[in-house]
């Protein structure tokens, strides 16, 4: 329901007249709330009057619960209102479908159950998923890729309901990051849609050619009749399915790439390379816990690698260090300097933490904590360009259990790069970074980033500077030397 629906439905709920309710809320007379109650208000009053009514009126949760759906689907509309809820299951990585015991039955009664338990003890196994986003196999595959040597291919075809395309995106996060896991995506026009046949592509089906434990080939279909339950069948030897099942592969884009893909030391250069190639003279909208390396000085960043873990003080690491340091330099001159906007926005408690100990969410593992004076240098530097750089935006979450410790970053004209906030970037122990360029979620995530967080969700200019003045106190009133 919108807020105008709500309205009429709280005044007969409590017994209010219009009028009632106009003076309980300190309105001069009961026409601000009749236009609310009819869609004639402005956005601004839809917003008031949906912050005064929980302090004139003792609201029960379900009341409240329902209030907020009625402002943003009010704000939004209702198409809108499901993007939004999408979009923050994806910020707060909530796993979707990850728990619900979907289950496949041979339409032969050969097998029953889950798929993990189905191919547990199959080998050489290779799936090739088709659309399939409201399944609940997700955390299967992510089990059965873990326990096996199983290959997923997905293929995804989005069209205009964006609603689809962001639960797709969210569903599939499980198994994002799997190695063995290749995204497709073929984008399709309504008018395309109506005009021609889809075939296969615009099924939710999962082809699935294995070694069984007695070492014969097979292949088995799946088509999902619901998020819980498939129907599968299953044949001796291994690709006709997939040759009766063919897709248009040569209109499907790469979806997810792994962006980073290097693992020796020697490769910190060139990862370091691309990084700054990715972030020059580009628009920024990010999102993470705290302070990242892009905003920190190279010297002092020098510095804590000289001194940290990584610290093999031969003529090879020096040599590295000296060219990585240059890099550094151009990234942060970049992150300052550069006449595009970068938006960054941070969790109170991990920033406070940062100011305290030195060490933030994704701290590399060869660098030691940064010192006290370093991190007062740090956080001067930010409070500088907040309040005095046009292009250079901090914001701090007002909730910061709004959001799951996630990094995640816009990068105008590339795609939005996902990483977890709690890595050390240890590149040989399998450090991943995956890049979504899927052009209707980078739009979708713009427009929540711009429209939502930073218009609902973030603190003011002003708010921000105080914060950043209160963690330099944390810092300057430390014990530390």
């Amino acid at each position: 329901m919108d807020i105008g629906t709500f309205t009429s439905k709280f005044m007969l709920e409590k017994k209010l007249t219009l009028q009632q309710l106009a003076s309980r809320m300190g309105y001069k007379s009961k026409t601000s709330v009749s236009r609310i109650i009819h869609g004639m208000a402005n956005q601004q009053s839809v917003e008031n009057f949906a912050r005064l009514l929980p302090e004139r009126f003792e609201l029960t949760d379900s009341e409240a619960k329902e209030l907020s759906e009625s402002l943003q689907i009010t704000l939004f509309g209702r198409r809108g209102y499901m993007v939004q809820q999408e979009m923050w299951t994806f910020l707060r990585r909530k796993a979707v479908n990850d728990e619900s015991e979907a289950v496949v039955e041979e339409v032969a009664g050969e097998f029953y159950g889950r798929i993990d338990d189905i191919y547990a003890s199959a080998s050489d196994i290779r799936v090739t998923l088709i659309n399939c986003p409201y399944a609940g196999i997700y955390g299967q595959l992510k089990s059965l890729m873990r326990k096996t040597d199983a290959q997923v291919d997905h293929y995804v075809t989005a069209d205009d309901d964006c609603v689809r395309t962001v639960h797709a995106i969210n569903a599939l996060m499980a198994i994002f990051y799997e190695k063995r896991y290749s995204g497709y995506l073929h984008a399709i026009s309504p008018k395309r849609d109506r005009a021609e046949p889809n075939g296969i592509s615009r099924a939710d089906v999962m082809l699935c050619e294995y070694t069984d434990s007695l070492g014969r080939e097979r292949e088995d279909v799946i088509v999902f009749d619901s998020d819980f339950h498939g129907f599968a069948q299953t044949r001796t030897g291994r690709g006709l399915f997939r040759k009766l099942y063919s897709l248009p592969e040569r209109e499907y884009t790469v979806f997810k790439r792994s962006y980073f893909e290097y693992d020796a030391f020697e490769n910190y250069i060139q990862y370091s390379v691309d990084y700054a190639a990715l972030e020059y003279n580009r628009p920024i909208y990010k999102i993470k816990p705290d302070i990242g390396v892009d905003y920190i000085s190279a010297d002092i960043l020098a510095d804590a690698v000289l001194e940290g873990p990584m610290s093999q003080k031969d003529g090879s690491f020096i040599d590295t260090i000296t060219q990585l340091k240059s890099i550094y330099e151009k990234r942060t001159e970049d992150t300052y300097k550069k006449h595009k906007p970068s938006h960054v926005i941070y969790k109170q408690s991990a920033m406070k933490r940062f100011a305290q100990t030195g060490r933030t969410t994704d701290h590399f593992w060869g660098m030691r904590p940064f010192t006290k004076s370093e991190r007062i240098s740090i956080l001067n530097q930010l409070l500088r360009h907040q309040k005095s750089n046009p292009y250079f935006h901090i914001y701090f979450l007002r909730d910061d259990d709004a959001m799951g410790d996630l990094e995640i970053a816009l990068y105008e004209g590339k795609g939005v790069l996902i990483l977890d906030a709690n890595t050390d970037y240890d590149l040989a122990r399998g450090h991943a970074e995956a890049m979504i360029t899927h052009q209707e979620f980078i739009r979708l995530f713009k427009e929540f980033y711009l429209e939502t967080l930073l218009q609902h969700n973030v603190t003011t200019q002003v708010e921000t500077t105080r914060l950043l003045i209160e963690m330099i106190h944390l810092c300057e009133d430390s014990n530390e030397a």
